[in-house]
């Protein structure tokens, strides 16, 4: 049988599946530190009969929302080149994953929503569909030098609807390629001064104590609402040598301070008022 040619349009029934899509958006998440990442990937997207070379840009902001556990947020764009049988094509898809996060790798999954304008090719027709899907998102990104690293995304959508070229089809988008990543945290082992205040007398086991004081920002995140803002005033104080650890040096201090609050932060109920958020918090 021949295939024919034309343009098609689509409206796909999204509107229940979406819910999906939005409602994680509405779950409080506490910005204690953020990781951006940016790169460019290409694959393949396969609508229909026929897959097309896939290429474009893709990004992502993450947060910690529990220790290792990451609350992400990716946009991917995918350009499909022109070829002698058909036009150009775009499709641009948007996740919420949750992810885990070791040290240089970290792996997300969730729910996305794409709106795509692409050619495709049905069993018995050809022709161009556009429109809104949802569907779902994985990526894995693994850092091999310092901030660079690659990633690889797969994303899953049910795109057609209505279409007659593509009567209710699942869309497939494997991309591949570089990335780059950005961190930034809250708390930084440069805010803990370090003083000594009692002298460390010292031959002996232990000996001396010094302390620091610092005021911790903390940031709790509701999209699509604005982002609400505090700090934390909070002392430590820890011993200059101990048996175990030997000689604390001021920096050292610093960096297991550092340490212990992001451990705290991490598990830290952020509905709480600001006054009762800093009580625990320093307890």
């Amino acid at each position: 049988m021949e295939r024919g040619k034309g343009t098609m349009g689509t409206r796909g029934r999204w509107i229940p599946a979406a819910a999906l899509v939005v409602l994680p958006l509405l779950v409080p998440t506490p910005v204690k530190a953020y990781e951006l990442s940016a790169g460019v990937s290409l694959g393949w997207l396969q609508a229909g009969t026929v897959s097309r070379l896939a290429v474009g840009p893709h990004a992502g902001i993450s947060w910690p929302i529990q220790r290792d556990i990451l609350f992400t947020v990716h946009d991917l764009c995918t350009i499909l080149p022109p070829t002698q049988e058909d036009g150009p094509g775009v499709y641009s898809q948007t996740s919420v994953d949750i992810g885990y996060a070791w040290e240089d790798v970290n792996v997300s999954a969730g729910p996305s929503v794409a709106f795509y304008v692409v050619p495709a090719c049905g069993i018995t027709l050809c022709g161009r569909v556009g429109g809104m899907a949802v569907g779902g998102h994985a990526q894995s990104s693994a850092y091999v030098a310092g901030p660079l690293g690659v990633s690889v995304s797969a994303n899953v959508n049910w795109i057609g609807g209505g279409s007659l070229v593509l009567p209710g089809y699942v869309s497939v988008v494997v991309v591949a390629g570089p990335v780059l990543r950005w961190s930034a945290k809250d708390i930084d082992p440069s805010e803990f001064n370090f003083v000594a205040t009692v002298d460390d007398p010292g031959p002996g086991k232990v000996g001396g104590w010094q302390q620091a004081r610092a005021n911790l920002n903390f940031r709790r995140l509701t999209v699509p609402h604005t982002i609400k803002a505090w700090s934390c005033p909070i002392t430590i104080k820890m011993p200059i040598r101990t048996e175990m650890m030997r000689l604390i040096d001021p920096g050292r201090a610093a960096s297991l301070s550092e340490e212990i609050m992001e451990e705290v932060a991490n598990v830290m109920d952020y509905h709480l008022p600001q006054g009762i958020f800093c009580k625990k918090f320093a307890t």
